[in-house]
């Protein structure tokens, strides 16, 4: 598990290779649970489950330099991760078969993430395209 998560941050900028499902999910997990907790401890677990937009309860100017610094690290952390999940994700379509630029299609709104989760759990295919896993990197 710590490998995955280890390989998560090392190819954070590799398109190229694949990823299995346990490569793909185990990160996709521990990052929701950091995302989680951050959400918890700031009180923002309620807009969660409502559904409702995410207030950042620091203040929109912190009142100390200790919120600002947990805001900046905060902030940079979710810029990294949605970079690295991005090319993750990426690998784990070359896995399937499928081209890197079919993750696009996460954008388009309700439809993009039913597409990529049915993706991320179809099983993996030979291709010649992509014959390096992200572990062999």
């Amino acid at each position: 598990m710590i490998r995955s998560y280890i390989e998560f941050w090392t190819t954070a900028f590799v398109f190229t290779g694949k990823a299995t499902r346990l490569q793909y999910f185990i990160p996709w997990i521990i990052n929701t649970g950091i995302f989680e907790t951050y959400c918890f401890v700031t009180h923002q677990w309620r807009s969660g489950l409502l559904l409702q937009p995410l207030k950042c309860h620091l203040g929109i100017i912190p009142d100390s330099i200790w919120h600002s610094i947990l805001l900046l690290l905060f902030f940079t952390f979710i810029v990294f991760v949605g970079i690295a999940d991005f090319t993750l994700r990426a690998r784990r379509f070359h896995d399937v078969g499928i081209s890197n630029w079919l993750v696009l299609v996460s954008l388009i709104p309700i439809l993009g993430p039913i597409i990529v989760l049915l993706v991320t759990v179809a099983p993996s295919r030979a291709d010649l395209r992509w014959p390096i896993n992200q572990s062999e990197m």
